[in-house]
């Protein structure tokens, strides 16, 4: 288990000194499952590090959010064809912990988005990712491919925290083409 821990750990470090990752992690994409352990790797590696650190080796997020213990970044990896919309979300509990925790992506204009593909591996329904548990302190970074041919996003985050329900949702919109909107 810790030479386990410690090849990953090197394996950050090492990923974390590469530039253009966001580059990397989109031929990743475009490769399609022959590569599925390198972007899980790449995934789990990153959430090792310190979460500025973290979001440092992804570069400038399209939108960062912090509230209530959460710090959400997304970035848009873009669009795979004119349906479907790739996306990496980093999420970081900071001062507590959120159980039942969800993410919805919701258009704000158009037909609903559909979650087709999220690494790692998690349960998803219709426009839900269902995240469980984030422990106080936990990083965790998602990709995600949703499918709509909407051109904005709003992203929520729900939960329960010490009991009571909690939501996070970034005050702007995401578009395809990268501007965002302040609402």
């Amino acid at each position: 288990f810790y030479r386990f821990i410690r090849k990953e750990k090197l394996f950050a470090e090492e990923f974390a000194s590469k530039k253009n990752r966001l580059q990397w992690l989109n031929e990743k994409l475009a490769e399609g499952n022959s590569s599925h352990n390198d972007l899980s790797r790449a995934l789990r590696a990153v959430s090792s590090l310190e979460w500025e650190k973290a979001l440092e080796v992804w570069g400038d997020s399209e939108i960062r959010h912090f509230t209530t213990g959460i710090d959400m970044a997304i970035w848009s990896l873009g669009n795979r064809n004119e349906e479907t919309w790739s996306l990496l979300i980093g999420i970081c509990a900071k001062e507590c912990d959120w159980n039942v925790a969800a993410i919805r992506f919701e258009a704000p204009e158009g037909e609903p988005w559909d979650v087709k593909k999220v690494e790692p591996k998690l349960l998803t329904r219709g426009s839900e990712i269902f995240l469980d548990s984030l422990t106080r302190d936990s990083r965790l970074f998602i990709q995600v491919e949703i499918e709509g041919s909407s051109n904005a996003l709003d992203v929520h985050l729900s939960g329960m925290v010490s009991g009571e329900p909690m939501a996070a949702k970034p005050a702007n919109t995401i578009y395809r083409d990268s501007k965002i909107s302040e609402e």
